[in-house]
């Protein structure tokens, strides 16, 4: 393996103690604009995460067009917002921009509109009402739809950056719920996992109703409102204000629309970085004095999927499975406190699955049997369920990942004797793939590696070292990536934070790490001591958004972490002895 410019070398660290790390703020994945894309033909794609997907961009020279594209399935409703506040860079002159929403087709214009968002840039300080929003515009056709952002004077308009947010919704919203009008009575806005959605009314003159949201640190809120949700042309001139966690400081006040007009309905839409976890609220009023009906959204972006984050922080939780017992136990990292849960019959070949089952963003505990193929889930949000799905005669390994891009973790198995995968999608329905040859040695490593926010088949193969994936966007990946003769052993993760899983190895005989960036070039980091049975355990431990660093000492139950964002870490959690297990560890080593 050539090791390239990249490399860095660090010793095992030895710790004496807890180091406790700063909550880290996570931002939702961002997709940066790439240049030429001013045409349908050329649009960036814009994977939604859940739903969510998020793109930064810039109008730098005059004339210059982006077209960005997304999946929005017949009968969803799509929301986008054109942020143009912040700070600006190079030669701006203007804040002023207009987004057009098209069909599959490319030509058919669905919705345009030029300035009812509202221009923060992430903080409470408005510099511009002349941002763009489209909220809640009903899909009479699914598939590829595109938009098209520009500045609003086509012969001199500069915007840099803009930061566009898209939303797409299923099904209904929830009704509000009467009393609503303070704070104390607010309706939820439950967000599981990357967006909440209500529907009200100011039905009196003077009306203002409540929602809440529970948000976390480094959280990136989009608040949207639609004026006209039944499309009538009868608009409502909402307001919006969005309200700290003391129920009334104002952090922002979003209103830039008015009542529309026939063919531009109204809209609101704003976004903002949480800097304090807490529960925040969204007043909603008539900015005149007026009735009428509108709907309200409050989206989250949807972080890198993290299979063993228990609370909910975006950070990864180091947590084992007790082999002897089948208890699982969890160090929390939003409070640094311990859990302790039953759930598991090791004698029946239980192998642990953490994951996001039921899409409220904290980890599920599961297990599968490898046995009879049985899936045992115990939801975070309450309940347990059980599904057959799996053959442990023929050789299936259990390879749990989002496959379908919905948020929520899938059921899936690789047939180690055929190179088949089945996959039972959580949104319905299944697939079976062919994509493996396990005479060659291939072992299952899927993850999302090109980065649309859905999982991959991919195999590693351990008598060539190379990779082979078969991207759910389309085409194929190959590259050679490992030293089977020293048994290298694949640790895929997104160690750049470019929202794509690198291929990786991790050497044991040596304690290195090789790492293929996906944004391009190659390191390396020696962080392991082979002789004390160190295993790799690579995760976003501090919340950045990249993989970091980890081995899991087995023969001690120290964790030592090195911090994708600076520092190390290191944690006493576990007892080999009783035969744990860490949840963090690859697939490769279940």
């Amino acid at each position: 393996m050539t090791r390239l410019a990249q490399r860095v070398t660090l010793a095992v660290i030895v710790c004496f103690g807890l180091e406790g790390l700063a909550n880290a703020a996570h931002a939702p994945l961002v997709r940066a604009e790439t240049e030429a894309n001013g045409t349908t033909a050329t649009a960036n794609p814009l994977p939604l995460l859940g739903g969510y997907g998020a793109g930064t961009g810039a109008i730098d020279v005059a004339g210059d067009l982006d077209f960005w594209s997304f999946v929005a399935p017949a009968g969803s409703k799509v929301w986008i917002l054109c942020d143009t506040g912040g700070t600006q860079v190079g030669m701006p002159n203007s804040r002023d921009t207009v987004i057009e929403l098209y069909a599959p087709d490319g030509t058919t214009l669905i919705e345009t509109d030029d300035d009812d968002g509202s221009g923060f840039g992430g903080d409470g300080t408005l510099e511009s009402g002349l941002a763009s929003a489209i909220a809640g515009r009903a899909i009479t056709v699914g598939g590829t739809h595109f938009i098209k952002v520009r500045a609003f004077s086509a012969s001199s308009g500069i915007v840099n950056p803009y930061r566009l947010m898209v939303v797409v919704t299923l099904a209904t919203p929830q009704a509000e719920v009467e009393p609503n009008d303070a704070q104390g009575t607010a309706n939820r806005l439950a967000i599981p996992p990357v967006f909440g959605w209500r529907a009200g009314a100011i039905a009196l003159a003077g009306d203002q109703d409540f929602y809440s949201v529970d948000l976390a640190v480094g959280d990136q809120l989009y608040l949207a409102a639609d004026g006209d949700p039944e499309r009538d042309n009868v608009g409502t001139d909402v307001a919006l204000t969005l309200l700290a966690p003391d129920g009334f400081t104002t952090v922002q006040t979003i209103q830039s629309s008015s009542a529309g007009s026939p063919g531009f309905p109204p809209a609101e839409g704003a976004w903002y970085s949480v800097p304090t976890a807490g529960t925040y609220y969204v007043r909603v009023t008539h900015a005149t004095g007026g009735t009428g009906t509108y709907q309200v959204l409050a989206a989250v972006g949807s972080p890198i999927e993290t299979v063993a984050d228990f609370d909910g922080d975006r950070r990864m939780d180091v947590s084992v499975y007790r082999g002897s017992t089948g208890d699982w136990f969890i160090s929390r990292s939003i409070d640094a406190g311990g859990q302790q849960i039953g759930w598991g019959a090791p004698s029946l070949g239980d192998i642990p699955l953490p994951g996001d089952y039921d899409g409220d963003r904290k980890a599920d505990v599961a297990v599968f049997r490898n046995s009879t193929g049985q899936w045992f889930l115990r939801f975070s949000g309450g309940g347990t369920t059980n599904f057959t799905w799996g053959a442990p005669s023929l050789g299936d390994k259990p390879m749990p990942a989002d496959y379908d891009g919905d948020g929520k973790t899938d059921l899936a198995v690789y047939r180690n004797s055929t190179g088949f995968w089945f996959i039972r999608n959580s949104g319905g329905g299944t697939q079976t793939i062919g994509w493996g040859a396990p005479a060659l040695g291939d072992t299952p490593v899927s993850a999302d590696y090109d980065g649309d926010g859905k999982a991959d088949p991919a195999v590693y193969r351990t008598s060539t070292g190379e990779w082979f994936i078969r991207n759910s966007g389309g085409g194929t990946t190959t590259f050679g990536w490992g030293s089977p003769g020293l048994n290298d052993i694949p640790v895929p993760g997104d160690y750049d934070g470019d929202a794509k899983t690198d291929g990786a190895v991790y050497r044991p005989s040596t304690g290195e790490w090789f790492i293929r960036f996906s944004s391009g070039g190659s390191g390396s980091a020696t962080w392991g001591a082979p002789s004390l049975a160190d295993i790799p355990v690579p995760a976003d431990y501090d919340g950045d958004g990249k993989t970091d660093i980890a081995v899991y000492r087995g023969s001690a139950g120290q964790w030592f972490m090195l911090n994708s964002n600076g520092g190390t870490t290191f944690r006493n959690w576990g007892a080999p002895a009783l035969g744990d297990i860490p949840l963090s560890m690859p697939a490769a080593l279940r």
